[in-house]
C-alpha cells in the first residue's frame, strides 16, 4: 500500500471517528464503536510512522491517536486513555 492509499484510509476512519465523536453517546455501545475504528486505523497509522521515521512497523506498545492526551484531557477521560 503507497502512502496515499494509506492515506486515503486513514482519512475515511479520521471522518468517522469524528462523527462518533461529535454527538452525544446515546448508549455504551458507541463508545464501543469508537474504539473498534480506533483499532482498525491503528495498521494504517502505525505503517505510515514507520515508513516516515523508519521506525518498526511491528510494535506491540505504540498506540496512534487522534488527539494528544496530554493536552486533551476531556477526550482521554471519555475514551480512558492513559
Amino acid at each position: 500500500m503507497d502512502d496515499a492509499a494509506r492515506g486515503n484510509a486513514i482519512e475515511t476512519i479520521h471522518k468517522d471517528l469524528e462523527t462518533i465523536d461529535n454527538r452525544w453517546h446515546p448508549s455504551l455501545t458507541e463508545n464501543i464503536n469508537w474504539n473498534r475504528l480506533l483499532s482498525r486505523l491503528q495498521p494504517y497509522a502505525v505503517a505510515s510512522t514507520a515508513a516516515k521515521n523508519g521506525e518498526d512497523w511491528l510494535t506491540e506498545t505504540k498506540t496512534c491517536l487522534l488527539f494528544d492526551p496530554s493536552k486533551d484531557k476531556y477526550r482521554a477521560m471519555k475514551y480512558r486513555v492513559a
